[in-house]
């Protein structure tokens, strides 16, 4: 007998038949069981339906700290005068590591954006749809932000946005932005 025969014969130790397990049980409580599991998944992201906080640490602590104030600010390079984000120890444009923070007006336009119809986490699924977009800020650096209070159908490209904060506790509140109104 060669090899590649022992190779695909069937041990006489090992029986042919596979072992009783989930497979054999009753397909009515296998899916009761999945289906409680699903439930109490799905109970549990019930309670935790709050909006994902920021990391309010590293290069960008002084921006999540100016949220509670009302006040945007984005870092800014003292060499070459540039505004940026996201905050970094460099400046993107130059290198330098002479960085100050300025207060933003707040306003700029829609650069580009998505409406969002799906979502798997559980703050998001209750808001759906939703707009995600990329602001282009007045002081030059882009944002990726919410657009919120609008019907999602008159959000288009180059519409003016103004900047305004949700309060997710006593400590943070994250910038968002609405559209804003002709002949303000």
């Amino acid at each position: 007998m060669s090899r590649i025969t022992k190779a695909i014969r069937p041990s006489p130790h090992r029986p042919l038949a596979l072992p009783a397990g989930r497979h054999q049980q009753n397909p009515a409580l296998i899916a009761d069981g999945m289906l409680r599991q699903i439930r109490k998944k799905e109970a549990a992201m019930e309670e935790a339906a709050t909006r994902p906080r920021p990391d309010m640490r590293g290069a960008g602590k002084q921006y999540w700290a100016s949220g509670r104030d009302g006040k945007l600010l984005l870092p800014q390079c003292q060499a070459c005068g540039k505004a940026h984000w996201y905050p970094r120890l460099y400046c993107p444009h130059c290198g330098s590591d002479k960085l100050e923070w300025i207060a933003c007006s707040g306003k700029g336009v829609i650069h580009t954006f998505t409406v969002v119809r799906q979502s798997g986490q559980k703050y998001f699924k209750t808001r759906v749809p939703y707009v995600l977009a990329m602001v282009a800020l007045d002081e030059g650096p882009f944002l990726m932000t919410n657009i919120i209070d609008c019907d999602v159908g008159t959000v288009a490209i180059d519409a003016p946005v103004t900047v305004v904060f949700e309060k997710l506790a006593d400590d943070v509140s994250v910038p968002l932005f609405k559209l804003a109104r002709e002949g303000k």
